[in-house]
């Protein structure tokens, strides 16, 4: 993985295992490019033992120092390893180590491979150089010869070999090499049948099952599956064999996921993610280039288990891992939605995506595929965080020691960067480090060709000024293509991709539905509508509010008063579901709520009623006895009530400052139509001071209109708060 100097001092880059001084063997160089990198033919997994099955990792630990030793033609001596079938080995010692280091196995069929250089690991969070190596694929071995010296001397003897045997699972995700994939983006179509089928998680994940199924598939006629590769092509799915592909962005590469590659979750520990992606950092994982792509999802496997389980390590460091035959995998759990930290580039974890080509690209550069794999990767995630370049620059606080730079610098670094550009490291390999200027202008060339509706409707809404930097890239929540942001999220409904709409709210869930109009303000409080309800914040809380009457929709001005009143038992509404809330309020509505506000306190009721107009047998007779008896109500000089009559604005003011127990005021009159002689001035210029009014635009209250069943919500609960209740 990452391959830095230790954090104490700066020095030259850190020498690959063997050395390039090429002390210990003639023979332990990668294989050539032209017998590593070219097309290969679909190969059975390598299964070394069959004692372990089923994508199972087995590890044992062995003292190098109990091991015999065998002379090797090049003069030095190996420890083998005998008698043990394996696919993989890692080392770690005590004390002083070896600075060279080789291991090569001897296959099944009784022929030895070529040495393979084994790597130093370095600690992904630290960026110290540890007591171990990075575990090296070898592929279904029956016999290990390690090579391992230290200024020449051997150095095995304070050593323990971690050996290693993977096994194939069943199945592991496989792509038919002998088939050419089509060209051309993925098609609207295709993406709404994926997000048909998608169920949400915290991956955005979708199993497709060799039988059919939704998400990452499109039918042929022939039959069989097809598994949509980067770029937008389709090739075929091994008849027996499952795949997971990651529902993100409209054209967003497959990614086979950690749970088809067969990731234990059991291992490790928790990840946590950034608010911002300003890079991606490109790498080479090194080792050897043999592997088949059968050997992938096992060889991700072993190396899970051995940083874990041996290391002790977090996780994965990569975020994505690429093979050489182009395929994309889920490195470091978490989601790829989300900007994940990662541990790959001492001090430049947070805020940046690493990548990483499974291979040693020193002497060649990657396969084409695999760069095609890279660009669709890099451009998906960097458009997807609305960064529009590949190369241009953004800052980056040094805040850690043990980079090319002293703590507190301020470092400028291109949107595609590598891992030498910021650590002391040879990765990405010097053929690879000579290709970055080309991965940049052609991954340039498809963030410019990309999907793009979500970044469109941000700019439009305002940018990062209004709504923040992106959190979590485009992907599939529920029946929405969801991008979240730390001020906000852009929508789009399922299967139309281009239909983007801005909610204000990054808390937004798919129970809420697409925002149907923008925010507003409303004094201290900020709510937007949507297809379900109401959100608001109102002194940093956030909540949303579902509809609960059939009338009563979100667009309306007092929506949250109407449900916040009914969620506190005081309105009801009809039984038809309706609360009517253009119909003008009633008296007798008016008491009961004031009634039901103050907790429906008890009533002694009369021999006979107060008004001429009521019997006991009258709606709300005990609550209007009660007010009458409070002192709250009056009634007209005739001695009625009048019950049902829509109630005027003046007279609501004159309830509300007696139910509140008449407090006195020193308020002058605020309304311009509501002089001092009006008859309810008072208790009006109250209301004003206590906020349970504003009145108009204009400057008037309008005392004699009558008020609808929706502001009566609103004077009621401000009617509460200025009375504490």
């Amino acid at each position: 993985m990452t391959r830095a100097l230790p954090g104490s001092r700066p020095a030259a880059p850190h020498r690959r295992i063997p050395s390039r001084r090429a002390v210990l063997l003639a023979g332990a160089a990668a294989l050539p490019a032209a017998a590593t990198l070219g097309t290969v033919a679909v190969a059975s997994p390598a299964h070394a033992d069959p004692a372990v099955t089923g994508g199972e990792t087995r590890t044992l630990d062995l003292e190098l120092s109990s091991l015999p030793q065998r002379p090797t033609a090049e003069g030095s001596s190996a420890r083998v390893i005998a008698g043990i079938r394996a696919t993989m080995l890692g080392a770690t010692w005590q004390g002083e180590g070896p600075d060279v280091a080789a291991a090569r196995g001897l296959d099944l069929d009784g022929t030895w491979s070529d040495w393979i250089p084994l790597e130093i690991a370095i600690d992904p969070e630290a960026g110290t150089v540890l007591d171990a190596l990075e575990p090296s694929w070898l592929g279904a071995v029956q016999e290990i010869e390690l090579v391992a010296t230290r200024e020449g001397e051997d150095a095995t003897s304070v050593m323990t070999a971690h050996v290693l045997t993977t096994s194939p699972a069943a199945p592991d995700p496989l792509i038919d090499a002998g088939q050419a994939p089509s060209a051309g983006p993925a098609t609207p179509e295709a993406v709404a049948q994926n997000e048909a089928g998608a169920q949400s998680d915290s991956a955005s994940s979708v199993v497709i099952p060799s039988g059919g199924g939704a998400g990452g598939t499109a039918p042929t006629g022939g039959g069989r599956r097809m598994l949509r590769l980067p770029g937008g092509g389709l090739a075929p799915m091994a008849p027996t064999a499952a795949a997971e592909a990651l529902l993100l962005a409209p054209d967003a590469p497959v990614v086979i996921a950690r749970s088809a590659w067969g990731a234990d979750e059991t291992l490790g520990s928790g990840v946590s993610g950034a608010d911002d992606l300003r890079a991606v950092v490109v790498h080479h994982t090194a080792g050897t280039n043999s592997y088949s792509q059968a050997d992938v999802p096992q060889i991700l496997r072993g190396i899970h288990s051995y940083h874990t389980r041996t290391l002790g390590w977090a996780d994965v460091g990569y975020n994505v891992l690429v093979d050489k035959f182009g395929r994309l995998y889920e490195g470091r759990k978490g989601g790829l939605h989300r900007n994940i930290v990662g541990a790959h580039a001492r001090g430049f974890n947070a805020e940046t995506f690493g990548i990483s080509v499974m291979g040693d690209y020193m002497s060649a550069a990657p396969p084409q595929v695999a760069m095609d794999a890279l660009v669709e990767a890099i451009s998906w995630k960097l458009g997807g965080a609305f960064r529009s370049s590949s190369s241009e620059s953004a800052p980056h606080q040094v805040a850690v020691s043990g980079t090319k730079w002293p703590v507190g610098a301020t470092v400028s670094l291109q949107r595609v960067t590598s891992h030498r550009d910021v650590n002391y490291t040879d990765c990405p390999g010097n053929a690879f480090y000579a290709r970055m200027g080309v991965l940049r202008t052609s991954v340039q060339s498809r963030l410019d060709r990309r999907w793009r509706a979500h970044r469109d409707a941000f700019t439009a809404a305002g940018g990062s000024a209004v709504l923040g930097t992106v959190r979590e890239i485009a992907h599939v929540e529920g029946a929405y293509l969801v991008t979240r942001l730390t001020a906000g999220a852009v929508l789009s409904p399922a299967g139309q991709p281009d239909a983007a709409r801005v909610s204000a709210f990054s808390e937004w869930d798919p129970s809420w539905g697409l925002p149907v109009e923008g925010i507003r303000s409303a004094g201290n409080r900020r709510v937007q509508p949507f297809e379900s309800g109401v959100a608001s914040v109102e002194n940093g809380q956030v909540r949303f509010v579902p509809r609960r009457f059939a009338d009563v929709e979100p667009q309306r001005q007092f929506y949250l008063e109407v449900n916040d009143l009914a969620a506190r038992g005081i309105a009801t509404g009809w039984p038809d579901g309706t609360f009517r809330p253009d119909a003008s309020h009633a008296r007798d509505a008016m008491v009961v709520y004031v009634h039901r506000a103050l907790g429906a306190p008890d009533v002694a009721l009369p021999a006979r009623s107060p008004f001429r107009d009521l019997t006991p047998s009258t709606q709300f007779y005990r609550e209007i006895v009660w007010a009458h008896q409070a002192g709250i109500v009056q009634g007209w000089p005739d001695g009625t009530f009048r019950p049902t009559a829509p109630i005027e604005r003046g007279a609501v003011a004159a309830f509300l400052h007696r139910a509140a127990g008449s407090p006195q005021t020193t308020a002058a009159p605020t309304f311009s139509d509501v002089p001092a002689s009006h008859q309810f001035a008072r208790e009006i210029a109250w209301c004003a001071s206590a906020g349970i009014t504003t009145g108009w635009p204009d400057g008037t209250f309008r005392p004699d209109a009558l008020i609808g069943r929706e502001a009566m919500a609103a004077f009621t609960l401000r009617w509460l708060a200025a009375i504490g209740r």
